[in-house]
């Protein structure tokens, strides 16, 4: 049996829109698609300006998330679910918002 394919929204807010010049994108991906995988694709459809405001590579040498990027999956903090590993299901929306570090105490 074939890949599923879905479309997948994403909205972006503060400075990322602003870095991105967009406000928002539609992919199609297939049903085994998790955030990080999407994040992958954005990154390179979007090259740096992505890269550098939603990701960073942590101390084991893995991606998370950047401490000003919050990102919601159908209007939930995917750090309450299984964090860029979440899997994504149905039609989704994702909502990306990143905030200036002096906005968060930085």
């Amino acid at each position: 049996m074939g890949l599923v394919l879905m479309q997948v929204k994403i909205i972006y807010f503060g400075m990322i829109r602003n870095a991105l010049g967009t406000k928002n994108d539609n992919l199609d991906i297939s049903s085994e698609t998790t955030v990080r995988s999407l994040f992958e694709q954005l990154a390179t459809r979007h090259g740096e300006a992505f890269r550098d405001h939603v990701l960073e590579v942590n101390a084991s040498g893995a991606l998370s998330l950047a401490p000003e990027a919050v990102v919601m999956l159908n209007g939930r903090n995917i750090n309450t679910l299984q964090s860029l590993d979440t899997p994504l299901t149905g039609s989704a929306e994702i909502q990306i918002v990143v905030a200036s570090p002096a906005a968060i105490g930085g």
